[in-house]
């Protein structure tokens, strides 16, 4: 897992994505883990073991705040990464969102 730190980095640094915002990006990841948590719900109903074993020593408050907890680091990363890309890009976001561009490249007409 950890593998992919130095990628998103990589990526964070050469690629300016158009974000979502701060709103946008908080309900798609709302969405994701809520789904997310259904989908453990789910295998656990169906295949009858937990996807993470250390569910089964957990209570069901010991899982709801484990669940809470990941929950919660979720959240700080996807604040982390809107802070580096802020920190990266910031400069260029307000520039094209200046000149009306928006990260689009501009049309350019041929001179004859």
């Amino acid at each position: 897992h950890t593998f992919l730190i130095p990628i998103a980095l990589l990526e964070l640094i050469l690629y300016r994505h158009d974000n979502l915002g701060v709103k946008g990006g908080l309900v798609l990841c709302t969405s994701y883990t809520v789904g997310y948590i259904i989908w453990l719900h789910v295998v656990k109903y169906v295949g009858g073991v937990w996807a993470y074993p250390i569910f089964d020593m957990l209570t069901s408050r010991g899982q709801a705040l484990f669940l809470g907890v990941m929950v919660i680091a979720m959240y700080m990363i996807f604040f982390i990464q809107h802070f580096l890309h802020q920190l990266v890009h910031g400069q260029l976001i307000a520039a094209s969102a200046a000149s009306g561009s928006k990260g689009k490249r501009a049309k350019t007409r041929k001179v004859e």
